[in-house]
């Protein structure tokens, strides 16, 4: 029991940390009720003032901003169906712009 104790506060110890630079964890989307929206949730990050979120389809490599917010959740619509859509998202503290999030992709899938 006290092998999975101690592996169990690694982790937790390395997610504080990562959470203390800024890095935003357990980002996810979810396809909105409306046809090409999606929705864009993560865990707040420590000390992080804003959040900014860039985007690209899957046919393109640049990433493009097209937010910068306060909150830790965005509705993004008006997306082609069929085409695989990446996101990723940073935490900006007084400190200056953390790491990009793991990226996250979402497929616009019309068939209600």
């Amino acid at each position: 029991m006290k092998e999975n104790s101690g592996k169990n506060d690694t982790l937790k110890s390395q997610e504080s940390r990562e959470k203390s630079k800024g890095r935003i964890l357990n980002a996810y989307a979810v396809t909105g009720q409306q046809s090409g929206e999606i929705l864009l949730f993560w865990e707040p990050a420590a000390e992080a003032v804003c959040y900014a979120v860039e985007y690209r389809r899957e046919d393109e490599e640049k990433w493009e901003q097209i937010k910068l917010l306060s909150v830790n959740h965005l509705k993004v619509d008006s997306l082609d169906s069929g085409t695989k859509h990446y996101f990723r998202i940073a935490s900006i503290t007084v400190n200056g712009p953390g790491e990009w999030s793991e990226t996250i992709s979402a497929e616009i899938n019309n068939e209600f």
